[in-house]
């Protein structure tokens, strides 16, 4: 049996034959103009569907670099602000010393005196330090009350007003548990931004929450376990103009020691911001170059194959041509 092929089946096909090529051309030469392999998701559903993945996961990264940015200011301004605070009482604690001295008079104490309340308000300054964001630095989640520290007493005394636990975090790489350790130990992926004030300015990090002070002219009173205090105490002796006791330069010792561990932990959490940072980079980079393999056409390779189907397409168009006089009526002329 021999089979039929019409007239009709001839142009059909040649026709499928040109609009075929004209299609593979058209996509060729877009590849060429916008440089990607990948313009519309019918072009590889596979690659876009790993494109978004990709494109989702450096938003990611984009946002943690950011939050460490953000992290990064946070913790410097912390480290300037306590390099001040111990610049505040080592001053006060040299005036402590030589207070003590039977050289000087009562009147010399009565005018140091003077000196320890400019620190002491300076220092509370820098305890009440606010961010660019007007967010307290000290006062743990309570960044938004009016102060961290206040003499809200009668007797003049600071107490903390932040809150008494917890602390802000900020996530700076990816977390495969999703859990924030207390301590802010062993999870790389999160940072602790600013310290709790009564943490960090603390008179005596053994003492428990409040001290027994010695007050002059007799007497002890109970106060907050804190540096301003131990500065209030210190005038209030000198403001007498009598020598002030020993335990007032240890505290103020202590105090300096428990600043200078504070600014000691800060910078560990520098350090992991920037190693957080490295590693992102670097995982960046791996995905830029994945996203490349995936998305950008091979110049070289795509203009071969636009020659190669425009050369088609001319074959398929002349057979097509020929294929239209192929008709009994050409014959009969």
């Amino acid at each position: 049996m021999v089979a039929r092929i019409s007239t009709n089946l001839f142009y059909h096909t040649g026709l499928d034959a040109m609009e075929t090529h004209a299609e593979r051309l058209l996509k060729i030469q877009e590849q060429l103009s916008s440089g990607k392999r990948v313009n519309r998701p019918s072009d590889d559903p596979v690659a876009v569907s790993k494109l978004h993945n990709l494109n989702r996961a450096m938003a990611t990264i984009d946002q943690f670099v950011e939050n460490g940015r953000y992290a990064r200011s946070q913790l410097e301004l912390e480290d300037t602000v306590l390099d001040d605070a111990t610049s505040v009482l080592q001053r006060a604690r040299e005036l402590t010393i030589q207070m003590m001295n039977d050289s000087y008079s009562a009147a010399d104490r009565k005018a140091t005196a003077q000196e320890i309340d400019q620190l002491i308000r300076h220092l509370a300054n820098l305890a009440n330090t606010r961010t660019p964001e007007h967010e307290l630095l000290f006062a743990g989640y309570a960044s938004d009350i009016p102060a961290a520290f206040a003499d809200s007493n009668s007797d003049g005394f600071y107490e903390y007003q932040g809150a008494q636990s917890g602390q802000r975090f900020v996530q700076i790489g990816f977390d495969n548990d999703n859990y924030v350790a207390p301590d802010d130990q062993g999870d790389p992926s999160r940072v602790r931004i600013g310290d709790r004030g009564d943490a960090v300015f603390v008179a005596d990090p053994n003492a428990g929450a409040t001290l027994t002070i010695s007050r002059p002219g007799g007497g002890t009173a109970t106060v907050e376990n804190n540096v301003l205090n131990v500065l209030i105490n210190l005038r209030d002796w000198l403001d007498a103009g009598e020598q002030p006791p020993p335990e007032i330069g240890d505290q103020l010792y202590k105090g300096i020691t428990a600043i200078s561990e504070a600014q000691a932990r800060l910078g560990g959490r520098i350090n992991r911001i920037d190693s957080q940072y490295e590693a992102l980079q670097t995982f960046q980079l791996t995905l830029k170059d994945h996203k490349k393999n995936l998305e950008e056409v091979d110049v070289v390779k795509a203009t071969a194959d636009f020659t190669q189907t425009q050369t088609a397409l001319q074959f398929a168009q002349q057979a097509f041509a020929r294929v239209q006089q192929m008709s009994l009526f050409q014959y009969l002329r």
